[in-house]
């Protein structure tokens, strides 16, 4: 037979709720003694990157491309 000094799942969820309901308002609601307030958070700027590599050389150029033969030189005039 059932006693009647058992508990339900559901009664003991909602004791189990209730009691951390109840603790959580009472926390919020704490007097602040002396209105003390707390100290603002810490800033730092961060760091800069690093420079890159520089990029490979450049290859190198190919040679020029040969020069043109001269022209033949005009005939001379004769003596007089």
């Amino acid at each position: 037979m059932d006693s009647k000094n058992e508990m339900t799942r559901k009664q003991f969820l909602v004791l189990t709720f209730s009691l951390v309901g109840t603790t959580a308002a009472m926390g919020s609601c704490d007097d602040d003694d002396g209105n003390v307030t707390g100290t603002g958070g810490s800033s730092s700027t961060g760091r800069g990157g690093t420079t890159g590599a520089g990029g490979a050389a450049g290859t190198t150029g190919t040679g020029g491309s040969a020069g043109t033969g001269g022209s033949a030189g005009a005939t001379g005039t004769g003596g007089a």
